[in-house]
């Protein structure tokens, strides 16, 4: 009972209260043409047999399903891809929204999502100089900005849960995981008011 109370409390103060959504969604999309009426059909068939899938929503029109993981089970791309490629259907982007602690190493940030530990390596968008190329399947190309890996650290050192959403760098490739952090949200430090 005091456990309850407790929790009542902290949310009437709006504080955020604990959450198991740890990879909470995955968005995967494939080039149009790829998939019929009748490939979805199959294709929602053979994704409801992986386990660890909580729940598929199709959008055919916009050649993508979005999927919510189950908690506490490790993200497991070559499932996915294996499953897809059964049908017929190449993933061209998968997308995933990861709620996580950060950790690092002298040369990678990585987010380490929330009660599965599945580990994805940070990387960011492509920014190109003046005079300068980019290659998109370079990974150097998508070295870690220094102002995010700063915030990141910030948010490792206050123990900070930080929310990414991103695509997957050639999850092929995996592990280990790479993902471009699109979007980093952090909560705000609590500070205690004062009474007057």
């Amino acid at each position: 009972m005091f456990y309850i109370l407790i929790i009542a409390f902290f949310t009437a103060l709006g504080a955020p209260t604990l959450s198991y959504s740890e990879i909470e969604k995955v968005v995967i999309k494939w080039k149009p043409g790829f998939c019929s009426e009748a490939c979805l059909v199959d294709l929602e068939r053979r994704l409801n047999t992986i386990s660890d899938i909580a729940e598929i929503k199709f959008q055919g029109a916009q050649n993508q399903v979005t999927i919510r993981w189950k908690p506490n089970k490790r993200f497991n791309y070559n499932t996915i891809d294996r499953t897809m490629r059964y049908v017929g259907v190449n993933i061209h982007e998968i997308f995933v929204t990861i709620r996580g602690t950060i950790t690092h190493t002298s040369k990678e940030v990585m987010i380490q999502s929330i009660g599965d530990d599945t580990t994805f390596t940070i990387l960011s968008p492509i920014t190109i100089k003046p005079g300068d190329a980019a290659v998109e399947k370079n990974i150097q190309s998508h070295k870690l900005k220094l102002d995010t890996r700063n915030q990141l650290a910030e948010a490792e050192e206050a123990n900070k849960i930080v929310k990414i959403e991103g695509p997957l760098f050639e999850p092929e490739r995996s592990p280990p995981l790479y993902m471009i952090a699109e979007r980093v949200t952090i909560p705000p430090s609590w500070k205690k008011s004062r009474g007057r």
